[in-house]
């Protein structure tokens, strides 16, 4: 990112906003939000008084092993900053669930969303704690495999192979635009699993309009098999 959207989104707040939400890196595009801009944002928010809530469950699988921000070291961040976190993606534990960083009156309110919904069982909370006190080595060993794959995908997709042209990739997800014209992201879908054993989901699962996108996930792909991606893609676009 080269410009700084603050300031088309300070352009958008009015006394009806409440707070700006952003999620880095993103599903579906993968796209990681640089520090300087989420402090742009946070002094944004700060300002006009709404609440700035940033989701970082994809926060281990970012091209980097340097902190996702240092919003936390701000005096008085919890009056401003909301973090959301997923417990799944950052354990080898089969857990579901996540975390909320914020003041404690923020929390409260939260809580009473919990009286609406089924409580963890103890043993998944047991499962939570081990991995966050005890998991360190392997969500690095993880991070480290998927920017590994995040680049092989990138160099996979750097020809365009068959016109599909890589928008944006992050974590372990890209954002594609397929070359069919007048074909619906929902057909490319089945085209690609029917005829060249290639499953993707396709962009109007995110978005109101189709635009020919599609997401593609990229995590559990060996490296051998970035070269036969670029082949089938090649030969998708043929058709």
């Amino acid at each position: 990112m080269t410009s700084f959207p603050t300031r088309s989104a300070a352009e958008l707040i009015t006394d009806r906003t409440r707070a700006i939400l952003l999620v880095s890196p993103g599903n579906p595009t993968g796209t990681t939000i640089e520090p300087a801009i989420l402090d742009a944002f946070f002094d944004l928010a700060e300002a006009r008084g709404v609440a700035l809530i940033l989701d970082e469950t994809y926060r281990h699988f970012r091209p980097t092993d340097e902190p996702s921000h240092t919003l936390y070291a701000r005096p008085n961040w919890d009056d401003t900053l909301i973090t959301l976190h997923s417990f799944s993606k950052g354990s080898p534990f089969p857990v579901t669930g996540g975390a909320i960083c914020a003041k404690q009156a923020v929390v409260d309110e939260a809580l009473k969303l919990l009286d609406c919904g089924n409580l963890r069982p103890r043993i998944g909370q047991e499962a939570a704690l081990a991995g966050l006190q005890h998991a360190g080595d392997w969500r690095r060993a993880m991070a480290a495999r998927t920017r590994t794959r995040q680049a092989a995908f990138t160099d996979a997709m750097a020809t365009d192979p068959g016109g599909f042209v890589l928008a944006n990739a992050g974590a372990y997800f890209g954002w594609v635009r397929h070359p069919h014209v007048g074909v619906g992201d929902r057909e490319m879908v089945r085209r690609l699993v029917v005829d060249h054993d290639v499953l993707v989901i396709p962009g109007t699962a995110f978005t109101p309009t189709d635009e020919r996108w599609l997401r593609f996930s990229f995590a559990n792909l060996e490296i051998d098999d970035f070269a036969e991606l670029a082949n089938r893609l090649t030969e998708a676009g043929l058709r």
